[in-house]
């Protein structure tokens, strides 16, 4: 979390109470790192679900990966960046458009801001279906693994770990 961004990413804050509610039958052993929720998945939601997971700042991630420094890079340094710069980004766009349109749509374009404006990013992504197939993955996998947000944060990453980080 970017502290001093705070004024112009608040929306982060009430996404993520939503999501940690719920979220809360998938999680346990919640804890605040850096400004972040940190759970562990439950072990029934760890074995279906392989991934550790970042949505507004509130980080996911299963007993194995939740201690990892590349996870955490991966996750926070990557993930929650992007969120804030598209909280960023709607703020800005929900001031300029306040004059122009009614108060409500200024609102739900701020309100939005964050996770939600990176969603259609995992729907373009099964233009690698094919790919994924080859892979052996599931369609939602593709969808997950080769979304923009995912493989810009696989590439960070990399490049993380390769220059010393993750230990």
């Amino acid at each position: 979390m970017t502290y001093w961004l705070l004024p112009f990413t608040f929306q982060l804050v009430l996404q993520s109470i939503v999501v940690a509610l719920l979220s809360l039958p998938f999680w346990r052993k919640p804890s605040f790192r850096e400004g972040i929720l940190v759970v562990q998945w439950r072990d029934w939601f760890d074995d279906r679900w392989r991934f550790s997971t970042c949505v507004a700042y509130v980080m996911g991630a299963g007993r194995d990966d939740i201690d990892r420094g590349a996870t955490w890079f991966h996750e926070v340094n990557v993930h929650v960046k992007q969120y804030e710069d598209m909280a960023v980004l709607s703020t800005i766009i929900a001031g300029a458009i306040y004059a122009f349109v009614p108060w409500q749509v200024s609102l739900v374009v701020w309100a939005t801001g964050g996770p939600l404006w990176i969603l259609p990013s995992y729907l373009t992504a099964l233009r690698f279906r094919k790919a994924g197939k080859k892979l052996g993955w599931k369609p939602w996998e593709t969808m997950y693994r080769m979304s923009e947000p995912e493989r810009s944060a696989y590439a960070q990453e990399e490049i993380f770990v390769r220059n010393g980080g993750g230990r």
